[in-house]
């Protein structure tokens, strides 16, 4: 299931897809998140990237962690 690149307000499709399974299962991994999207691990650990840069999500624990999305975005 691969998206065209398209932006919603500032995020891309993929992006938005990457939010929508974060809030879906916290505890996600970059992996399944590419199996998911249709994406390489290394594209989504880049917009992982870019979503944490733009204050939107933030990593909580570490490997054993969660995401935490942060409302209102």
């Amino acid at each position: 299931m691969h998206s065209s690149i398209t932006k919603v307000g500032n995020l891309t499709d993929n992006q938005v897809m990457i939010i929508r399974l974060m809030k879906n299962n916290q505890k996600i991994s970059a992996k399944k998140l590419s199996d998911e999207i249709g994406i390489s691990v290394r594209k989504i650990e880049e917009n992982i990237a870019k979503l944490k840069k733009l204050d939107i999500i933030k990593r909580v624990g570490g490997t054993r962690g969660y995401w935490e999305i942060k409302e209102n975005r």
